[in-house]
């Protein structure tokens, strides 16, 4: 063969097969014809998704708001139980099934047939250890998966926090009484 055969492009082949002799000593050469038909089996591929996503939320965002909408993962199989099945974190919170963020920060999760990425408690971009420009990037590994936990590649998702101008919070009404 030249080139692999790929079940979930074309599952069977039917080719036909001849033989000839080469003719004997009156040099009439028979023939012998026959169909054959070459069956692919399918094998689980790997499901795929992007190398890196970036996403962005203001601090003090609501539990549960999507801050990426579309995670994408794709899987070429066409049997169901070895098609996409969704995300995990590489490293996840113990006890999340892969689906939180090990720092509790970030949730995935199925929304409307597609995975989301989105916070699972509020951020205080003011308690965040910020980097030397006063950006506060939070970085993870995730991977898709399919129905029966094959891995995808790595994706690197970056969520840049931004800080929000707060009303102060110790504003307290003072009297000032002068002198006339």
């Amino acid at each position: 063969m030249k080139k692999a055969l790929n079940f979930e492009k074309k599952s069977s082949y039917r080719l036909k097969l001849s033989i000839t002799d080469s003719g004997g000593w009156r040099n009439r050469p028979l023939i012998v014809e026959t169909w054959i038909t070459i069956t692919v089996t399918d094998q689980n591929d790997a499901p795929t998704c992007k190398n890196s996503k970036k996403g962005e939320l203001d601090e003090e965002l609501a539990i549960g708001e999507v801050v990426i909408a579309d995670l994408g993962g794709e899987d070429v199989d066409a049997i169901t139980a070895n098609q996409f099945s969704g995300f995990k974190f590489n490293t996840p919170k113990a006890g999340s099934n892969g689906l939180t963020s090990a720092d509790g920060d970030f949730t995935m999760a199925e929304v409307g047939g597609k995975w989301v990425f989105k916070t699972a408690k509020k951020l205080d971009f003011e308690t965040l250890d910020t980097d030397s420009d006063g950006e506060y990037k939070k970085k993870y590994e995730i991977y898709a998966i399919d129905a029966q936990n094959v891995k995808s590649n790595i994706m690197k998702v970056t969520i840049e926090v931004n800080d929000v101008n707060e009303i102060p919070v110790n504003f307290v009404d003072y009297t000032i009484h002068v002198d006339e």
